[in-house]
Protein backbone atom coordinates (compact mmCIF):
# COMPACT_ATOMS: atom_id res chain seq x y z
CA UNK A 1 0.00 0.00 0.00
CA UNK A 2 0.93 3.66 -1.07
CA UNK A 3 0.37 6.16 1.74
CA UNK A 4 -0.08 9.49 0.01
CA UNK A 5 0.80 12.41 2.99
CA UNK A 6 -0.57 15.78 1.93
CA UNK A 7 0.16 18.57 4.44
CA UNK A 8 -0.49 22.40 3.88
CA UNK A 9 1.77 24.59 5.58
CA UNK A 10 0.12 27.81 7.58
CA UNK A 11 -0.13 31.23 5.27
CA UNK A 12 -3.12 33.74 4.90
CA UNK A 13 -6.71 32.76 3.97
CA UNK A 14 -7.50 31.54 0.33
CA UNK A 15 -9.83 34.37 -1.33
CA UNK A 16 -13.71 33.11 -1.21
CA UNK A 17 -12.62 29.80 0.61
CA UNK A 18 -12.73 29.16 4.57
CA UNK A 19 -9.78 30.70 6.10
CA UNK A 20 -10.37 28.73 9.60
CA UNK A 21 -7.27 26.52 11.16
CA UNK A 22 -8.06 23.68 9.81
CA UNK A 23 -8.56 24.91 6.30
CA UNK A 24 -5.28 26.64 6.55
CA UNK A 25 -3.41 23.73 7.87
CA UNK A 26 -4.38 20.02 6.54
CA UNK A 27 -2.40 16.43 7.31
CA UNK A 28 -4.37 13.92 5.58
CA UNK A 29 -2.78 10.30 5.28
CA UNK A 30 -4.80 8.23 3.15
CA UNK A 31 -3.91 4.85 1.47
CA UNK A 32 -4.50 4.19 -2.13
CA UNK A 33 -2.95 0.74 -3.62
CA UNK A 34 -0.18 1.78 -5.69
CA UNK A 35 -1.82 -0.63 -8.36
CA UNK A 36 -4.69 1.13 -8.39
CA UNK A 37 -3.17 3.71 -10.19
CA UNK A 38 -2.79 1.93 -13.29
CA UNK A 39 0.58 3.03 -14.00
CA UNK A 40 2.15 1.95 -17.20
CA UNK A 41 4.97 1.62 -19.06
CA UNK A 42 6.52 4.99 -20.66
CA UNK A 43 8.23 3.36 -23.50
CA UNK A 44 6.15 2.69 -26.19
CA UNK A 45 7.62 -0.63 -26.28
CA UNK A 46 4.89 -2.95 -26.13
CA UNK A 47 2.05 -1.29 -27.27
CA UNK A 48 0.48 0.13 -24.21
CA UNK A 49 -2.80 1.43 -24.25
CA UNK A 50 -2.57 4.80 -21.79
CA UNK A 51 -6.21 5.32 -23.06
CA UNK A 52 -7.43 2.65 -20.16
CA UNK A 53 -5.61 4.85 -17.62
CA UNK A 54 -7.70 7.68 -18.17
CA UNK A 55 -10.67 5.82 -17.42
CA UNK A 56 -9.54 5.24 -13.75
CA UNK A 57 -8.65 9.04 -12.50
CA UNK A 58 -9.75 10.27 -9.59
CA UNK A 59 -12.53 12.25 -9.08
CA UNK A 60 -11.59 15.55 -9.52
CA UNK A 61 -12.83 18.37 -11.96
CA UNK A 62 -12.31 17.08 -15.69
CA UNK A 63 -10.95 20.20 -16.70
CA UNK A 64 -8.33 20.65 -14.10
CA UNK A 65 -5.62 18.81 -15.77
CA UNK A 66 -5.66 21.51 -18.45
CA UNK A 67 -5.33 24.06 -16.70
CA UNK A 68 -1.84 26.38 -17.09
CA UNK A 69 -0.94 25.40 -13.23
CA UNK A 70 -1.51 21.76 -13.40
CA UNK A 71 0.66 21.34 -16.70
CA UNK A 72 3.21 23.36 -15.07
CA UNK A 73 3.17 21.25 -12.14
CA UNK A 74 3.28 17.94 -13.86
CA UNK A 75 6.19 18.81 -15.98
CA UNK A 76 8.12 20.27 -12.45
CA UNK A 77 7.20 16.93 -11.27
CA UNK A 78 8.72 15.15 -14.49
CA UNK A 79 11.98 16.92 -13.82
CA UNK A 80 12.37 15.94 -10.36
CA UNK A 81 12.02 12.42 -11.04
CA UNK A 82 14.78 12.38 -13.85
CA UNK A 83 16.97 13.43 -11.03
CA UNK A 84 16.08 10.93 -8.87
CA UNK A 85 17.49 8.48 -12.23
CA UNK A 86 13.70 7.78 -12.68
CA UNK A 87 11.67 7.98 -16.14
CA UNK A 88 7.75 7.75 -15.42
CA UNK A 89 4.62 7.44 -17.61
CA UNK A 90 3.43 11.24 -18.26
CA UNK A 91 -0.02 9.42 -17.69
CA UNK A 92 0.57 8.30 -14.41
CA UNK A 93 2.34 11.27 -12.75
CA UNK A 94 -0.48 12.93 -13.92
CA UNK A 95 -2.95 10.49 -12.21
CA UNK A 96 -0.74 10.91 -8.75
CA UNK A 97 -0.82 14.40 -9.22
CA UNK A 98 -4.91 14.74 -9.59
CA UNK A 99 -5.01 11.74 -6.65
CA UNK A 100 -3.12 14.47 -4.49
CA UNK A 101 -4.86 17.64 -5.43
CA UNK A 102 -8.43 15.77 -5.05
CA UNK A 103 -7.59 14.58 -1.46
CA UNK A 104 -6.85 18.46 -0.49
CA UNK A 105 -9.22 19.85 -2.52
CA UNK A 106 -11.91 17.29 -0.53
CA UNK A 107 -10.10 17.53 3.03
CA UNK A 108 -9.91 21.13 2.85
CA UNK A 109 -13.37 21.78 1.39
CA UNK A 110 -11.98 23.84 -1.36
CA UNK A 111 -11.91 23.90 -5.64
CA UNK A 112 -9.31 21.52 -7.08
CA UNK A 113 -7.94 24.64 -9.02
CA UNK A 114 -7.01 26.12 -5.16
CA UNK A 115 -6.05 23.06 -4.16
CA UNK A 116 -3.15 22.97 -6.72
CA UNK A 117 -0.96 25.08 -4.80
CA UNK A 118 -0.67 23.05 -1.52
CA UNK A 119 0.58 20.07 -3.95
CA UNK A 120 4.36 20.24 -4.28
CA UNK A 121 6.56 18.71 -7.23
CA UNK A 122 9.55 17.34 -4.80
CA UNK A 123 6.96 15.76 -2.89
CA UNK A 124 5.33 14.04 -5.19
CA UNK A 125 8.70 12.91 -6.61
CA UNK A 126 9.71 11.61 -3.73
CA UNK A 127 6.22 9.31 -3.30
CA UNK A 128 6.77 8.29 -6.54
CA UNK A 129 10.04 6.92 -6.39
CA UNK A 130 9.72 5.59 -2.45
CA UNK A 131 6.66 3.70 -3.79
CA UNK A 132 8.56 2.60 -6.74
CA UNK A 133 11.58 1.19 -4.69
CA UNK A 134 11.43 -2.58 -5.08
CA UNK A 135 11.89 -3.31 -1.36
CA UNK A 136 8.65 -1.15 -1.01
CA UNK A 137 5.27 -2.83 0.15
CA UNK A 138 3.26 -3.41 -2.91
CA UNK A 139 5.95 -2.08 -5.34
CA UNK A 140 5.49 -5.04 -7.73
CA UNK A 141 2.40 -3.46 -9.23
CA UNK A 142 3.98 -0.57 -9.85
CA UNK A 143 5.00 -1.08 -13.72
CA UNK A 144 5.37 2.56 -15.20
CA UNK A 145 8.81 2.83 -14.26
CA UNK A 146 11.57 2.90 -15.36
CA UNK A 147 15.60 3.56 -14.61
CA UNK A 148 16.47 6.30 -17.15
CA UNK A 149 18.91 5.42 -19.68
CA UNK A 150 21.81 8.21 -19.05
CA UNK A 151 24.21 6.16 -21.39
CA UNK A 152 22.54 6.25 -24.75
CA UNK A 153 25.16 4.25 -26.63
CA UNK A 154 24.67 1.31 -28.58
CA UNK A 155 26.59 -1.91 -28.85
CA UNK A 156 27.08 -3.47 -32.27
CA UNK A 157 27.18 -7.17 -32.42
CA UNK A 158 26.50 -10.57 -34.17
CA UNK A 159 22.61 -11.05 -34.75
CA UNK A 160 22.50 -14.23 -33.33
CA UNK A 161 24.15 -12.67 -30.36
CA UNK A 162 21.29 -11.37 -28.07
CA UNK A 163 19.63 -15.46 -28.56
CA UNK A 164 20.63 -16.10 -25.16
CA UNK A 165 19.85 -12.97 -23.16
CA UNK A 166 16.24 -13.31 -25.28
CA UNK A 167 15.82 -17.12 -23.80
CA UNK A 168 17.05 -15.66 -20.27
CA UNK A 169 14.45 -13.03 -20.01
CA UNK A 170 11.64 -14.95 -21.18
CA UNK A 171 12.32 -17.15 -19.15
CA UNK A 172 12.31 -14.63 -16.28
CA UNK A 173 9.03 -13.53 -17.32
CA UNK A 174 7.66 -16.21 -16.62
CA UNK A 175 8.42 -16.70 -13.55
CA UNK A 176 7.48 -13.67 -12.37
CA UNK A 177 4.41 -13.77 -14.19
CA UNK A 178 3.81 -17.46 -11.94
CA UNK A 179 4.56 -15.73 -9.10
CA UNK A 180 2.70 -12.10 -9.40
CA UNK A 181 5.13 -9.68 -10.23
CA UNK A 182 3.94 -7.94 -12.57
CA UNK A 183 6.36 -4.87 -12.47
CA UNK A 184 8.99 -7.60 -13.78
CA UNK A 185 7.10 -9.34 -15.79
CA UNK A 186 6.36 -6.30 -17.92
CA UNK A 187 9.59 -4.75 -17.99
CA UNK A 188 11.44 -7.96 -19.21
CA UNK A 189 8.69 -8.47 -21.87
CA UNK A 190 9.56 -4.91 -23.01
CA UNK A 191 12.97 -5.48 -23.26
CA UNK A 192 12.29 -8.66 -25.13
CA UNK A 193 10.51 -6.27 -27.81
CA UNK A 194 13.74 -3.94 -28.20
CA UNK A 195 15.91 -6.82 -28.67
CA UNK A 196 13.42 -8.78 -31.27
CA UNK A 197 13.02 -4.97 -33.09
CA UNK A 198 16.32 -4.80 -32.89
CA UNK A 199 17.30 -8.06 -34.15
CA UNK A 200 15.00 -8.05 -37.29
CA UNK A 201 16.17 -4.31 -38.15
CA UNK A 202 18.64 -3.88 -41.21
CA UNK A 203 18.63 -7.62 -42.14
CA UNK A 204 20.61 -6.98 -44.90
CA UNK A 205 23.99 -6.59 -42.26
CA UNK A 206 25.15 -9.29 -40.40
CA UNK A 207 25.33 -7.38 -37.07
CA UNK A 208 22.89 -5.53 -35.19
CA UNK A 209 22.31 -2.88 -32.90
CA UNK A 210 21.43 -2.61 -29.03
CA UNK A 211 21.54 0.08 -26.96
CA UNK A 212 23.59 -0.51 -23.82
CA UNK A 213 20.44 0.05 -21.32
CA UNK A 214 18.72 -2.79 -22.77
CA UNK A 215 21.46 -5.24 -21.54
CA UNK A 216 21.92 -3.15 -18.04
CA UNK A 217 18.05 -3.86 -17.95
CA UNK A 218 18.74 -7.09 -18.53
CA UNK A 219 21.19 -8.25 -16.40
CA UNK A 220 19.22 -6.22 -13.81
CA UNK A 221 16.10 -8.41 -14.21
CA UNK A 222 17.86 -11.68 -14.68
CA UNK A 223 19.66 -11.08 -11.12
CA UNK A 224 16.41 -10.22 -9.19
CA UNK A 225 14.97 -13.35 -10.49
CA UNK A 226 17.21 -15.03 -9.69
CA UNK A 227 17.27 -14.13 -5.83
CA UNK A 228 13.49 -14.33 -6.04
CA UNK A 229 14.15 -17.93 -6.82
CA UNK A 230 16.91 -18.40 -4.20
CA UNK A 231 15.30 -16.49 -1.46
CA UNK A 232 11.86 -16.06 -2.29
CA UNK A 233 11.03 -19.10 -2.73
CA UNK A 234 9.67 -18.21 -6.62
CA UNK A 235 8.71 -21.84 -8.90
CA UNK A 236 6.79 -22.79 -11.97
CA UNK A 237 4.48 -24.70 -10.21
CA UNK A 238 1.87 -23.46 -8.50
CA UNK A 239 1.15 -26.65 -6.64
CA UNK A 240 1.93 -26.23 -3.21
CA UNK A 241 4.41 -29.17 -3.17
CA UNK A 242 8.46 -28.67 -3.41
CA UNK A 243 8.68 -31.09 -6.12
CA UNK A 244 10.20 -29.00 -8.46
CA UNK A 245 13.18 -27.26 -5.96
CA UNK A 246 16.07 -29.06 -7.68
CA UNK A 247 15.32 -27.44 -10.73
CA UNK A 248 14.18 -23.96 -9.47
CA UNK A 249 17.87 -23.64 -8.02
CA UNK A 250 19.35 -25.06 -11.35
CA UNK A 251 17.41 -22.39 -13.37
CA UNK A 252 18.74 -19.39 -11.20
CA UNK A 253 22.30 -20.59 -11.10
CA UNK A 254 21.90 -20.47 -15.05
CA UNK A 255 20.02 -16.88 -14.78
CA UNK A 256 22.87 -15.85 -13.12
CA UNK A 257 25.00 -16.93 -16.10
CA UNK A 258 23.00 -15.21 -18.46
CA UNK A 259 23.47 -12.15 -16.87
CA UNK A 260 27.11 -12.35 -16.86
CA UNK A 261 27.17 -12.55 -20.30
CA UNK A 262 24.46 -9.68 -20.92
CA UNK A 263 27.44 -7.49 -19.04
CA UNK A 264 29.84 -9.24 -21.48
CA UNK A 265 28.07 -8.13 -24.37
CA UNK A 266 27.88 -4.78 -22.66
CA UNK A 267 31.71 -4.37 -22.34
CA UNK A 268 31.90 -4.29 -25.91
CA UNK A 269 30.40 -0.79 -26.03
CA UNK A 270 32.55 1.41 -27.95
CA UNK A 271 34.43 -1.57 -30.30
Amino acid sequence: MLVWVVEVPDGPGLAGERTCAAARRVRHVATHSVQQLHLRSTRPRNGCATSSCARTLPNVAADIRNTAPFKALAAQTDAELLTRGLEVDPVAVRNVLAHMVGLVADRMGIQPRSALRYVDASATADTIAKASDPDTAGAENVHAVRPVRVDDREIVMPRFAPGRPLMALAQAAKYASGNGDRRITNHALDLITELGAATSANLDSPDMRVAVGVLDEAADILERVAAHIEAGGWSLCQCGEDHQGGLDAKVAATMRGDADFARQLRAHVGN
